[in-house]
């Protein structure tokens, strides 16, 4: 439905984002068919990029693109680790750098690091501030537009139950 949407709406990037958003939240689910999942994430850069190219620097998408990348590390984490968890920290950092008061930014990079901390066998809790920091933004943050992405709050919540 949103890829009929982007078609009707060229100009709109938001059309665009939620199609990707849920092809990575299905890419987050979908491990066990390698080909349909590769296309699937192929479908959603393009969507990204498109998204992007109408709204550029944009930090919601960045955030997104995040999370695309994240993807990539879930389910080919031995060939993708390394070289695009440079790239996630790069693209939080520029997502912060425009937006400093991003919640979505703030909470995913910490979630982010969080992982990585788990995978290496580190304490978590140096990054449960930047939870909690991630959940006073919520509750002030108001979005840009009447359709613009408002998701990440009840994610905040859960996270910082494991900082508990």
């Amino acid at each position: 439905m949103f890829e009929r949407i982007t078609n009707a709406e060229p100009d709109n990037w938001l059309p665009p984002y939620y199609a990707a958003e849920n092809l990575i939240l299905d890419g987050f689910i979908k491990l066990d068919n390698k080909v349909v999942l590769e296309a699937q994430l192929n479908q959603t850069q393009n969507l990204l990029n498109d998204a992007s190219a109408i709204s550029k620097n944009n930090p919601e998408i960045m955030v997104l693109q995040v999370l695309l990348y994240t993807v990539y590390v879930a389910n080919y984490g031995a060939a993708n680790g390394m070289t695009l968890s440079l790239k996630i920290m790069s693209l939080y950092d520029q997502a912060e750098a425009l937006a400093p008061n991003s919640p979505k930014a703030v909470l995913n990079k910490a979630d982010w690091e969080m992982g990585g901390a788990r995978y290496f066998g580190q304490d978590i809790a140096p990054f449960c501030k930047d939870v909690e920091r991630a959940l006073q933004l919520f509750a002030t943050f108001k979005p840009e537009a009447k359709f613009a992405p408002s998701w990440g709050k009840e994610r905040a919540e859960e996270i910082l139950k494991d900082c508990k």
